[in-house]
């Protein structure tokens, strides 16, 4: 069974709904804003990170334990190992700078 979550842009007010797992990131697909993002940091690994835009599945992060971080997305042609770290999620700031970007264009 797949679990899901329903998701409300702050931006626009769009609405969508997501499938859910224990780390995953989501953008709105009408304005492309960045939406937010829930992990179990603190808890366990932050990986791997599902990333939505919208409903589309478009990308993840990997890695860790020891092993850089991997943001890859084929929807982008993204093959990219990150520089930050797990102290205070700053992977996922990296990886969403990196989506944003790629969603302005």
């Amino acid at each position: 069974m797949t679990y899901t979550k329903k998701i409300v842009c702050n931006s626009c007010k769009s609405e969508y709904v997501i499938p859910i797992s224990a780390n995953f990131m989501y953008f709105c697909p009408k304005c492309r804003d960045f939406i937010g993002f829930e992990c179990e940091y603190g808890f366990a690994a932050i990986t791997p990170c599902e990333i939505y835009l919208g409903e589309k599945h478009i990308g993840r992060l990997l890695g860790g334990g020891g092993y850089p971080y991997r943001l890859e997305s084929h929807s982008f042609h993204i093959k990219t190992t990150l520089t930050k770290g797990y102290e205070k999620c700053a992977v996922y700031e990296e990886a969403k700078e990196i989506i944003k970007g790629k969603l302005q264009k």
